[in-house]
């Protein structure tokens, strides 16, 4: 069942519950106060998220970001503190190729460059903050969590925007945001590719035994 909000209510949708989604709500409720912000996404709010072990690596300003929300999972990142490119294949005399860039926290004068974690970790922080930032009343501005709705279409009407979740009515926003990387049953997937000839490996390591 959705809120009833008052029509002098401005209101946002943000379709897709993952880090940007949640983001971005949290943003969104801090510098408009007076906006009813409802965020939908196809998984309930018992689904294990910190179980999800891709990797992420995030820039500090989204670090510092974070942070301000009070959503950054500190113990749970790994700092970057350098970040070294290279162009040329590696030989004896430079194992590591040539450097084209070559960046280290400590001579910029900042903590980190950044910070490697898992998208489980960053999710699970996030929807915490938002699902404790959530608690206004049926038909007051605030965060609404609309978590195990799923969206079937988005659609503009007007000067507004339609959002129909699965099974129910089309609702009315002011804005609607897609922050997810799906799409609905209604679009057709773009078959769009590049091969950019590079190859790239992430993943967690696990170091056993002493260093020599």
């Amino acid at each position: 069942m959705h809120d009833t909000l008052p029509t002098a209510t401005p209101r946002l949708a943000v379709i897709g519950g993952g880090p940007v989604g949640l983001t971005l709500a949290l943003l969104a409720h801090r510098r408009c106060p007076g906006w009813a912000v409802s965020v939908f996404d196809a998984r309930g709010r018992g689904h294990d998220v910190a179980a999800d072990p891709r990797t992420l690596a995030l820039s500090l300003g989204s670090v510092q970001l974070l942070e301000r929300l009070g959503a950054w999972p500190a113990a749970r990142a790994a700092a970057i503190r350098r970040v070294h490119v290279s162009q040329a294949p590696p030989t004896l005399s430079t194992p590591f190729g040539e450097p084209a860039v070559d960046m280290q926290a400590a001579e910029l004068g900042v903590p980190m460059l950044g910070a490697v974690l898992s998208y489980g970790a960053l999710l699970a922080s996030l929807q915490h903050a938002f699902l404790g930032a959530c608690g206004a009343a049926p038909g007051a501005p605030g965060l609404h969590a609309r978590l195990g709705d799923a969206v079937e279409s988005v659609s503009t009407n007007g000067g507004a925007v339609a959002v129909t979740p699965a099974g129910g009515p089309p609702e009315t926003f002011d804005l609607a945001v897609i922050a997810e990387g799906g799409v609905f049953a209604g679009q057709a997937r773009k078959a769009v590719s590049r091969d950019y000839r590079q190859t790239a490996w992430v993943g967690a390591l696990t170091l056993e035994g002493a260093a020599p």
